[in-house]
């Protein structure tokens, strides 16, 4: 057996099987025989990236199994603009193909309302893939259903996620205007609480003082309106 290493068809390295050498053509060696240490190191470093590129090849192409994709139906407010951002997230799957889509109701998305669509490495030879979608108040108010749907190698079944918007900020100030109630019926609560320990203590030192032969009621801190 032959062996011949070739850099851009001029060759630098000649083996043969019989002789159990390894011949250098390079002009820089002053020795034409290559040390047999440094053979083994050629020979390993080889093996060793062969072996790693063969490995790779066959994780990518026949790991049937996968990993399952994570889904999450993200919202953020955004500011000034009255609108919500609602992102469809799947993350730590792989290998890399999936289908995601994003639907309003029973209806999917037209791609030219959503932003990104572009599958990312997460540095874990997983990906993660999201789409977004700017939902105006005028949406919000109509109260729609958004659900993310994914299918992927991993999963036997399509997976969906759903989030439902509030109906309106009409909720919003509804809620707002129960909680001032709330807050109204504590702080009310708090005070009769505070008057009635402040009648019992006036009691005592008027029952004190009267069984003494004295008239307690200059002694208490009575209300205005006695």
């Amino acid at each position: 057996m032959v062996i011949v290493g070739m850099v851009d068809d001029i060759p630098v390295e000649y083996y043969d099987s019989i002789d159990r050498k390894m011949i250098s053509r390079r002009h820089w060696h002053k020795e034409a025989e290559v040390p047999d240490q440094q053979m083994k190191r050629l020979i390993l470093a080889h093996t060793a990236y062969n072996v790693k590129n063969k490995f790779e090849h066959i994780q990518e192409h026949f790991n049937h199994s996968g990993q399952r994709p994570r889904i999450r139906v993200l919202q953020k407010q955004v500011e000034g603009a009255g609108q919500v951002k609602v992102t469809c997230l799947a993350t730590g799957f792989y290998p890399r193909h999936i289908e995601l889509t994003l639907h309003r109701g029973n209806q999917p998305i037209p791609e030219q309302e959503l932003t990104g669509g572009e599958i990312l490495p997460n540095g874990d030879r997983t990906y993660q893939l999201r789409l977004s979608l700017s939902v105006s108040a005028e949406e919000l108010r109509e109260g729609h259903r958004y659900t993310c749907s994914v299918r992927h190698v991993s999963m036997d079944n399509k997976l969906d996620v759903t989030w439902e918007s509030l109906p309106g900020p009409d909720v919003a100030l509804i809620s707002g205007a129960l909680v001032t109630v709330l807050s109204t019926v504590l702080l009310n609560s708090r005070w009769h609480l505070h008057l009635d320990e402040e009648e019992e203590q006036c009691a005592r030192m008027q029952q004190d003082w009267e069984e003494r032969g004295r008239d307690g009621k200059d002694q208490c801190c009575w209300r205005g309106d006695e």
